[in-house]
């Protein structure tokens, strides 16, 4: 029999695989083979001790991305089960705030079901620096968590030498991000209107890096706000809910966006609000937001008629 735990695990990466790194005209690797601690922003630099010829180098360089790892579905749900078991005892008394963060605690953990582990070529720009021989390859994106392979080949000194393929591989952690915050407190906003949240990873050297746009967004309730992949928050219709983000198992701190009604405006007279109409109904005197001594549904109708 064949144990479900050993089906869920994913297939490890070998990085230890190189091939050419020892070659005499090379001198510095960065990232260096084998590394795993290399941090999503980076670029892959690759200095000579001899100058390069330039016809050889426009297309010398790829970078692959191999995969990343897949925690055990028994994991994620034994720690989604623990935060579950947080919100119920945090919110004891509050019924909403509990119902809210209980669907914090399932979203956050449902990020394993979308990241893209497949492996793909990954774009980005070649350059030479002359003056100090370096081989330069910029990604056109931050590099996502998980493996990566570099390819050289093709190059020539401007002595004749031929420089042997180089092959070598690196990981970028996850587990180099401390924290992650976002930059915003509290929002408020009118109905339609759109403010920008960003996010900050605090990485354990000190550095922060700005990856709002690789992230999951967690929304208390989806009905009020909605967020697009560039952290543009829009406010759909009036009530308060909780909003926070989540990158590979890190959770940021909550704020409470805080949506009101769009003002109407009628012959130059501001309308109250709609009022909800359980709240509405349930004393004779119903709500007065305007405090002007009559009910707002009365108010609105007799302004509209």
């Amino acid at each position: 029999m064949i144990s479900l735990s050993t089906i869920m695990i994913a297939k490890e990466i070998d990085i230890d695989k190189s091939k050419g790194t020892n070659q005499k005209v090379l001198s510095i690797f960065s990232p260096a083979p084998e590394e795993d601690t290399v941090k999503r922003m980076a670029n892959i630099k690759i200095t000579f001790d001899k100058k390069l010829k330039q016809k050889s180098i426009k297309k010398s360089i790829k970078l692959k991305y191999l995969g990343c790892k897949q925690e055990r579905k028994a994991v994620i749900k034994q720690r989604r089960d623990k935060n579950i078991q947080k919100c119920k005892q945090r919110y004891k008394k509050n019924k909403h705030l509990k119902r809210e963060c209980i669907q914090c605690a399932r979203e956050v953990f449902r990020y394993q079901k979308k990241r893209n582990c497949k492996k793909r070529d990954i774009k980005g720009k070649v350059k030479y620096l002359k003056k100090r021989d370096v081989l330069l390859f910029n990604p056109h994106k931050k590099l996502s968590p998980g493996y990566y392979q570099v390819t050289v080949k093709g190059l020539k000194t401007q002595d004749g030498t031929k420089i042997k393929k180089i092959s070598y591989r690196f990981e970028v952690s996850k587990n180099n991000i401390e924290s992650i915050t976002l930059s915003q407190n509290d929002i408020n906003l009118k109905e339609e209107e759109s403010t920008k949240l960003t996010l900050q990873a605090i990485y354990k050297d000190g550095t922060t890096e700005d990856i709002t746009k690789d992230i999951n967004w967690i929304i208390g309730d989806a009905t009020l706000v909605s967020i697009d992949a560039d952290g543009n928050l829009k406010a759909l219709k009036a009530g308060e809910t909780l909003v926070q983000a989540e990158y590979h198992g890190k959770v940021s701190q909550e704020i409470k966006a805080t949506i009101t009604a769009k003002e109407e405006v009628i012959n130059g007279y501001v309308l109250p609000p709609e009022p909800d109409e359980t709240l509405n109904n349930s004393t004779l005197l119903g709500i007065d937001s305007n405090n002007n001594g009559v009910r707002d549904d009365v108010e609105r109708k007799i302004i509209k008629t």
